[in-house]
């Protein structure tokens, strides 16, 4: 399933509001700064691994770290390692 754009430009002032818009049936990732929701968390999961899957170096480790935030039951998985 195709992610939905919630904020074009996020910012980390931004993660707060963000992660109090998430929850089981709206998980919120942040990616290069675009923040977007899917539907369940499997789904975003498999969008992410895709992606981790098909790239490398510094866009591989964002994916990745968006992946294990929600793999360990994140429903706010922003890419920037020191938020989460």
């Amino acid at each position: 399933m195709k992610p939905t754009i919630v904020m074009e430009k996020a910012f980390p002032k931004d993660y707060p509001e963000l992660k109090k818009m998430s929850n089981n049936s709206n998980i919120i990732c942040v990616c290069y700064g675009q923040a977007v929701a899917f539907p369940s968390r499997n789904d975003a999961i498999a969008f992410y691994r895709e992606g981790a899957k098909w790239s490398e170096g510094a866009e591989r480790d964002r994916y990745v770290n968006i992946c294990l935030a929600l793999m360990d039951g994140e429903t706010f998985a922003p890419d920037d390692t020191d938020y989460i």
